[in-house]
This record gives structure tokens, sequence and C-alpha cells, in this order.
């Protein structure tokens, strides 16, 4: 998370949400980027199946942990 106390603004905040079950995996992924006229909101998910895959928008490499 990133706020500008000079502005009073958030411009940056970024969070994600994990959990796990014996057979399953949930994460979902919030992100939030303002700068100005730059402005940007974006939800990701993904669900895990163990030993088969996942699918979902949130990839691997985009995952904070």
């Amino acid at each position: 998370m990133f706020y500008d106390y000079r502005t009073a603004q958030l411009n940056y905040l970024s969070s994600q949400v994990t959990r796990n079950w014996d057979c399953c995996g949930l994460s979902v992924q919030y992100r939030r980027l303002n700068y100005g006229i730059i402005q940007n909101n974006v939800e990701q998910f993904s669900f895990s199946i163990s030993n088969i895959g996942s699918f979902g928008t949130l990839r691997k490499q985009e995952s904070l942990f």
C-alpha cells in the first residue's frame, strides 16, 4: 500500500487472500492503481484442484505469495 500524505490519496494498494483445503484451493487478489489520470482496478482469482491443475485469471507470476 502506498498513501501520499501531500495529496491525501491512496496511490497503490495490493492484497491477496488464499484458502487451501485438502483437495483444492482458492486465491483472490485485488489491486488498485491511482496516479492522477491513470486509474486501474483489477480483481483476479484462481481455483486449483490437487494433482489436476488450476484455472482463473490469477497467474502464478502475478501472485503475491
